[in-house]
């Protein structure tokens, strides 16, 4: 599968990245979301098909496939993928994974009653890659499935944000036909990064995260939650 145009230097970057394996990775999560843990637990997800966007080290879709979903992990990193694979088989747990573009269409085994992304709409930067992939992701809900989107956000009136963000005022149009069900506010702060240990091979993939910034910058995380009708 060839990457869209917009994203091929991504793709690249990633692979690289993901190589280094997850320690270097500072968006790497050890434990799933609360929003995901939570949802579960109130039984809001309608089903147990379940797919994950930029699943990268798949900590939560192993999560979900321990809990009994059948789940399909999607990322465009292929070394991400092998990665997933490899602690999926440590835990003997099957998977189904697979390489994705969320900008174009793709046959994924749809329909799923719930799909999760943990800051991977964020890194799309032009609004025509964003308006691809809400179509993408509306198609492969099942109907009553959940879409639950962890995301950085620039807001109104905010200073121009220093990593990806989603740009909030574009939400209710981009998922014109999902019911938008709650919006959490997460983690709100300084995130403290070690860049002083990145390889050196790989800095040039950071050249949008000046060092300074990198070092310390406030962020707004939110989660939104929709419904398929």
């Amino acid at each position: 599968m060839e990457p869209a145009l917009s994203l091929a230097a991504e793709v690249d970057s990633y692979d690289r990245l993901y190589r280094n394996g997850l320690y270097w990775l500072f968006w790497h999560s050890r434990k799933p979301e609360p929003e995901l843990l939570e949802a579960h637990r109130t039984g809001a997800i309608h089903g147990k098909r379940a797919l994950e966007i930029g699943c990268g080290g798949a900590t939560h879709s192993l999560w979900l496939a321990s809990h009994g979903y059948a789940v399909t992990a999607a990322d465009f990193a292929p070394s991400a993928l092998k990665l997933a694979q490899r602690k999926a088989r440590a835990r003997k747990l099957t998977l189904d994974f697979r390489l994705l573009d969320v900008t174009q269409p793709s046959d994924l085994g749809a329909p799923f009653d719930l799909i999760f992304d943990r800051e991977c709409l964020q890194d799309l930067e032009t609004r025509e890659a964003r308006e691809a992939y809400a179509r993408n992701v509306t198609g492969w809900l099942a109907p009553g499935g959940m879409l639950l989107v962890v995301s950085h956000v620039a807001t109104a009136g905010a200073p121009p944000p220093r990593r990806p963000h989603l740009p909030e005022a574009e939400i209710p149009s981009l998922f014109e036909h999902l019911t938008l069900e709650s919006v959490s506010d997460l983690h709100v702060g300084a995130v403290l990064l070690w860049m002083k240990t990145v390889v050196p091979a790989e800095r040039h993939r950071l050249e949008r995260f000046p060092y300074k910034q990198l070092v310390s910058f406030k962020s707004v995380r939110r989660a939104y939650r929709f419904r398929k009708p």
